[in-house]
């Protein structure tokens, strides 16, 4: 491949602000973040690597540049249709490039050029991200995001870019990458990066420069201490904040929009999923560090384990809509309702007292709203949500057995509904829908 144009890398100022909003205004601490990072990468000038973001909401075509570890922005739109096509002929997923000018200033910019044979090489990279599509309904896969953008980028970089390390500069490359690796290591519980740091104690333990080799007893003291009490430590807090993530949420509302927001139709499709886990692992799904254990010894391909993640997360989250312990249930269990028992696609009958004139202008209401589909089946409701609904729709229609109604039409249990509305009114958040029910169905 003969060299490229110059490439435009913009946003290097909301990648380094991930808060940032464009209503905030000039906000002078992230502008100055800004600035330093532009003049790190103007000094150290590091390799930047362009890859397809496959799960941009706001561009599916989006390529995103990494340098040194971090998101440093993506390719101009003007550049972005060549890039994009020449990532698609690339076996390995990514290109390299060089950094050819910084502009250092508030909103500063980087210029790239690709490094020559950036695509003639196609060796098959050691692992490909999927998005939603890319796997069967009954596996539901959360997007990978930085910890895995950051731990995928140091492993080229150690085995393409800098290996083999001829000269000190190149060493201390090597060796902050190494450093990015391991700490992006912390959760992954997969065969693959057990064996990837096996064969880098061999490599640099064989190495004769005694630096590289200090290396491989550094790597040798992380394999062996992989299941520490501080390594849980970590796996855990990085579990606990994957499960407030925006990747999180993007999956649930796929999730909701894949099972028609029947919720204990989902919750029934979750656990028909993690019953095939060897070994009767589902026993464990209420104690997520033994089953990262369990599974680890299993020795899960990293993929694989990725679906396991989204399905426990999913889990959670539906149990916590449904008011459920998160624990292990029988297959027939009455926590899946009408779904665990009937065929999950029959219709629902609608109840009499939601047949008249009266209640069938309020369900087109709600269902201009976006609240409720056709079958008054609830659109992306909290329980909560679902609850202050009940109790206005009621309102309007004089109701006495509300809580019956509505949980026999979606398919929960009254006393769910009853609760989940009491608590509605004690939590300032409900506020703002309470406001939107009443201008609705005035």
């Amino acid at each position: 491949m003969t060299r490229q144009n110059t490439i435009r890398i913009v946003g290097l100022h909301y990648a380094t602000n991930p808060t940032y909003r464009h209503q905030m205004g000039i906000v002078p601490e992230m502008e100055q973040r800004t600035v330093d990072a532009l003049r790190k990468l103007e000094q150290k000038r590091p390799t930047v690597m362009l890859m397809h973001e496959r799960d941009n909401p706001w561009d599916p075509h989006a390529v995103m540049a990494r340098a040194a570890g971090h998101h440093i922005g993506y390719v101009e739109r003007a550049d972005q249709g060549c890039i994009y096509n020449l990532l698609k002929k690339s076996k390995k997923g990514f290109l390299m490039a060089t950094i050819e000018e910084v502009e250092v200033e508030e909103r500063g910019k980087v210029y790239l050029s690709l490094k020559d044979g950036a695509v003639a090489d196609s060796t098959d990279a050691a692992w490909v991200e999927c998005d939603w599509t890319d796997w069967p309904s009954d596996r539901p896969l959360l997007p990978p995001k930085e910890v895995w953008l950051a731990r995928r980028e140091a492993e080229q970089m150690i085995n393409e870019v800098l290996w083999p390390c001829d000269d000190p500069q190149t060493a201390d490359e090597l060796e902050y990458y190494l450093d990015v690796w391991m700490e992006n290591s912390l959760y992954d519980i997969s065969g693959e990066t057990f064996s990837t740091c096996s064969r880098y104690i061999g490599r640099f333990g064989s190495h004769p420069d005694p630096r590289m080799q200090g290396w491989a007893k550094k790597l040798e003291k992380y394999r062996t201490a992989f299941y520490g009490a501080k390594r849980d430590a970590y796996r855990m807090a990085w579990w606990e904040s994957l499960k407030e993530s925006d990747a999180m949420d993007l999956l649930w509302r796929k999730w909701l929009f894949h099972i028609s927001y029947h919720q204990r139709k989902g919750l029934k499709e979750i656990d028909d999923y993690l019953r095939r886990l060897p070994d009767q692992l589902y026993s464990l799904i209420g104690t997520p560090d033994a089953l990262f254990k369990a599974l680890f010894y299993r020795n899960v391909p990293r993929q694989t384990l990725w679906g396991i993640y989204s399905a426990l997360l999913l889990r959670i989250r539906t149990c916590r809509e449904l008011m459920i312990d998160m624990r292990p249930l029988p297959e027939d269990s009455c926590e899946y309702g009408e779904w665990g028992t009937a065929d999950a696609d029959s219709a629902v009958s609608l109840p009499a007292e939601l047949c008249s004139a009266k209640a069938g202008v309020l369900h087109d209401k709600l269902m201009d709203a976006g609240m409720l589909d056709e079958d008054w089946q609830p659109v992306g409701l909290s329980n909560a949500e679902k609850g202050l609904l009940v109790s206005y729709v009621s309102d309007r229609l004089g109701l006495s057995n509300q809580w019956k109604v509505f949980a026999s039409l979606w398919g929960m249990k009254g006393e769910t509904l009853r609760r989940s509305y009491n608590k509605a009114l004690d939590q300032s958040k409900s506020l703002l829908f309470q406001d939107k029910l009443k201008i609705l169905l005035n």
